[in-house]
């Protein structure tokens, strides 16, 4: 019974205890609270970066279905908004009010019946940019 009586003579938590528990306690969440606005802030880079990506793999894709090689042409007319480099170097340059850059060259590696496109987009700014290159079979 001595076990007991131990037990109702307790008193309550002190108001010095609560502060420690609490300052321990936000010790202990603010880096579990920091890593998720962390994972949050890279799941919607992440995702914008996919639709940028998306957007070149687009114009990809519809290069494909220039027969007549004029591939210039075709992003003059559906693509006003890209300009042609004068060099591979010149693709990263950004240009005043443009959304990206593009490079043609005869054949490449891919062989010499077609023309290698080179499709670079900005987007944040200009910070960052999304760039695919791909073959586009001559006629």
């Amino acid at each position: 019974m001595s076990g007991l009586n131990l037990l109702k003579s307790k008193k309550g938590m002190t108001l010095v205890e609560i502060v420690v528990a609490l300052a321990v306690l936000g010790i202990l969440v603010v880096p579990i609270l920091s890593m998720f606005d962390s994972s949050i802030s890279q799941i919607f880079n992440s995702g914008f970066r996919t639709t940028e990506i998306m957007k070149v793999q687009k114009i990809a894709d519809e290069l494909q279905k220039v027969t007549d090689g004029a591939i210039e042409t075709y992003f003059i007319s559906n693509y006003s908004t890209y300009q042609l480099a004068s060099s591979p170097t010149d693709l990263t340059i950004k240009k005043v009010s443009k959304d990206g850059n593009y490079y043609i060259t005869t054949g490449g590696i891919y062989g010499p019946n077609g023309w290698e496109v080179t499709i670079l987009k900005f987007y944040k700014n200009g910070t960052r940019s999304t760039q695919i290159t791909t073959f586009v079979p001559g006629p």
